[in-house]
């Protein structure tokens, strides 16, 4: 039996690694866009983006281990089906469940990995992901300015209908002070220094507290501070960056101040849901894959798409609800496994017979 537990060890890697190389491919395209965003637009020195690039792996493991476990055991059971491999093990005596077991025995060990990464690796490597943000806005504040339109940041609007100079200034700018009756800024150029505006050549006009009557002053130039894009300085961790004791431990904290903690503990259960996927999705596969089909790269990949993609739905459902207290937390963050489980168990007795 040593022998066949390394027979289909061998044969399950192959078609795993490729199916964790085309899934990577796939979700990294949404991530490089950001960072080629960051670099071409915001001017953020590519060290920066390097390290965002690498922070953001972890995460995106966890999320694709699944993915390309369900993969590799539809790839590998389909195919012992399709060359009647199957058939000449159970003439030999050796039963569904035997067959199956190297793929449960990795699907524990993938879980148990994928456990240390979303509990250890990814809170780490978030808080990096932080940190460098960090260092990005002390150096350059990133707001999203769009020409031709009003662009709302933080308690003003700013329009322009100019276009960038050579990345050094705005042209053509009105910037909206936001009060019941606002204060208007209107300046030929326009560009930010340190953390703040700096305006030349402009007017202002104050339109006071009825909005009846304005005040008109000139200026050559005035400043005024930057309202950063993203306000994430604060030094408090959020629960992607906390791993499941130290999250516990805030949950603990905020029920004796009895402040709700239904978001933090659904985020608490997913920690043990997701990496679980790996062994939930091979319940799901192995019987699956003995359907006297040949499962090719193809129609594997297909078939396994198709699954992960109803298997996203119910967490979008369970976070829905768990998050909104339509059922506790915890069963929201377990009902995408708990129904996978229950019909993979439905598909394993059928497979039996």
């Amino acid at each position: 039996m040593k022998y066949l537990d390394r027979y289909i060890v061998k044969e399950f890697f192959s078609p795993f690694f490729f199916g964790l190389f085309i899934y990577i491919t796939i979700f990294i395209v949404d991530i490089l866009m950001d960072l080629i965003d960051l670099f071409l637009t915001k001017d953020v020195p590519l060290i920066y983006i390097f390290k965002l690039f690498v922070y953001n792996i972890p995460a995106l493991l966890v999320l694709v281990i699944p993915m390309s476990v369900l993969f590799a055991t539809l790839l590998v059971i389909g195919n012992f089906s399709a060359q009647s491999e199957v058939i000449a093990f159970k003439s030999g005596g050796v039963s569904f469940y035997r067959i199956t077991a190297p793929f449960f025995t990795l699907g524990v060990l993938l879980s148990i990995f994928s456990f240390f990464l979303a509990d250890v690796v990814v809170p780490r490597a978030n808080t990096k992901t932080k940190q460098v943000y960090n260092q990005i806005l002390s150096k350059k504040p990133l707001p999203e300015i769009t020409p031709g339109d009003f662009n709302a940041i933080g308690d003003k609007n700013i329009f322009f209908a100019g276009e960038e100079k050579d990345g050094e200034y705005l042209s053509n700018l009105l910037f909206e002070v936001n009060k019941e009756f606002p204060v208007l800024i209107i300046a030929k150029k326009a560009f930010i220094k340190g953390k703040s505006w700096i305006f030349s050549q402009g007017k202002i006009y104050d339109f006071g507290n009825t909005g009846q009557n304005y005040r008109r002053m000139d200026f050559n130039q005035m400043t005024t501070p930057v309202v950063i894009e993203k306000e994430i300085n604060s030094t408090a961790k959020n629960s992607s960056e906390m791993n499941f004791f130290e999250l516990k431990k805030k949950i603990d904290m905020y029920e004796k101040a009895k402040i709700d903690t239904k978001k933090l503990r659904y985020d608490l259960y997913m920690k043990t849901s997701l990496p679980l996927a790996s062994l939930v999705f091979i319940l799901i596969g192995a019987p699956l894959a003995l359907a006297p089909v040949k499962t090719g790269k193809s129609i594997g990949m297909g078939l396994s798409i198709l699954i992960i993609f109803l298997y996203y739905i119910f967490i979008s459902v369970g976070k829905v609800l768990g998050t909104n207290g339509k059922i506790d937390p915890f069963l929201g963050a377990w009902l995408p496994n708990l129904v996978f489980i229950t019909l993979g168990v439905i598909l394993v007795i059928k497979a039996r017979r």
